[in-house]
């Protein structure tokens, strides 16, 4: 899996035809949007109460403080307290991907589940139903608030009951099985919709990613970034992300999914990627040396609409029909072990899963443990 010189030099040349909207949303922010586009997104608000209908009573924002506080500090960073929680909840649909191959496994990037059964990630992780068939995703791979990894789930992926994927929009729909193998329901992880309707997000609003960068323990953005334009299909941001973010799913500040995210951007100067010190770059190079400029990702409008003109007939067609149609289960509800702490009385269910993995440890397997010390010191004084 790895990304073509020619995709990174597409999206370097989608950057720069951008680059007077993006000067003009990095002076103005949500003010550089057109009239269209800001009537889309009171809309949207309107319709789905703020974007807190999923969250079953929560109270939407006031839009005269979104826009008001713009006007006077050039970029709100303050966040609703609840953004925390909201985000762990979220956080239980994103897992890592991982393919087998030659005897060995690999966590090779991130993927997130958009409906009961199915997981979206990039063309460019999974582009063949064979890839499909030597992958899966784990979900749970985080550390808990005692520092401990949490308890995993790992599923197959199931190309033969659903597949779709387009190389010019960089995503893969995939069919997850609906058991672990450890044994836990994938219901257990719940899913976030995507959202067909324009008006979920403007230029200068921030963005939050949940991803997997190289493969590693679940990570987070927060704020700290904003949309800079968006380019027909393509969604163009400054977020921090590392290979093995590919298939992150990118959120609003309501944590409605506005993007898949695909690729970073780099630096091409006369139609060469440059390094940070300005030399040119070339493929036996390291990737971490490239002048990296921003982050691009697909639309979900688009990629909604480019699946609902699929044709597709059987499983795949009730798979897809779930997906566009069906309303995902309020996230809190399905996210009472998302802290690595049992709530509601849930202890026995997290010492079962923990058991569960020990039980499967082969010997000869490297297991970190985190020992706490104290340590007492006796000063004699003289």
């Amino acid at each position: 899996m790895f990304m073509d010189r020619v995709d990174y030099l597409d999206a370097a040349r989608r950057w720069q035809a951008a680059a007077a909207g993006i000067r003009r949303t990095e002076a103005e922010g949500s003010l550089a949007e057109p009239q269209t586009r800001m009537e889309a997104f009171l809309k949207h608000q309107e319709d789905t109460a703020g974007g807190d209908a999923m969250w079953a009573g929560a109270r939407a924002p006031r839009l005269s403080a979104m826009f008001g506080a713009e006007r006077v500090f050039a970029a709100n960073d303050m966040l609703s307290f609840d953004t925390l929680q909201k985000a762990i909840a979220i956080g239980r649909f994103v897992g890592v991907i991982g393919r087998s191959a030659e005897g060995r496994h690999a966590r090779i990037a991130t993927g997130s589940m958009v409906s009961p059964r199915l997981l979206l990630t990039n063309h460019h992780v999974i582009a063949t139903p064979e890839e499909a068939a030597a992958s899966d995703v784990t979900f749970d791979y985080q550390l808990g608030v005692d520092g401990r990894p949490l308890p995993t789930s790992s599923f197959g992926l199931r190309p033969d009951e659903f597949f779709v994927t387009d190389p010019d929009l960089d995503y893969t729909l995939v069919a997850v099985a609906p058991t672990a193998a450890e044994g836990t329901p994938l219901a257990d992880f719940g899913w976030n919709r995507l959202i067909e309707a324009e008006g979920k997000i403007l230029r200068g609003h921030p963005v939050n990613i949940i991803q997997h960068p190289e493969g590693g323990y679940k990570q987070i953005v927060l704020g700290s970034n904003r949309v800079l334009e968006l380019v027909e299909h393509h969604f163009l941001y400054d977020a921090d992300t590392l290979p093995g973010s590919s298939g992150s799913p990118v959120f609003n500040r309501q944590w409605e999914v506005v993007a898949l995210h695909r690729r970073s951007v780099p630096r091409v100067v006369d139609g060469v990627i440059v390094t940070r010190g300005g030399q040119r770059w070339d493929r036996g190079m390291d990737e971490r040396n490239i002048d990296w400029i921003g982050n691009e990702g697909t639309r979900v409008s688009s990629l909604v609409a480019h699946l609902r003109g699929e044709k597709l007939g059987g499983t795949q067609g009730k798979l897809r029909d779930e997906l566009l149609s069906a309303r995902p289960p309020q996230p809190f509800a399905v996210a009472t072990m998302a802290l690595g702490q049992p709530v509601n009385g849930e202890v026995d269910r997290l010492e079962e899963r923990r058991s569960r993995v020990a039980d499967r440890i082969e010997p000869g397997v490297t297991v970190p443990v985190r020992l706490a010390l104290q340590i007492e010191v006796s000063v004699v004084r003289r």
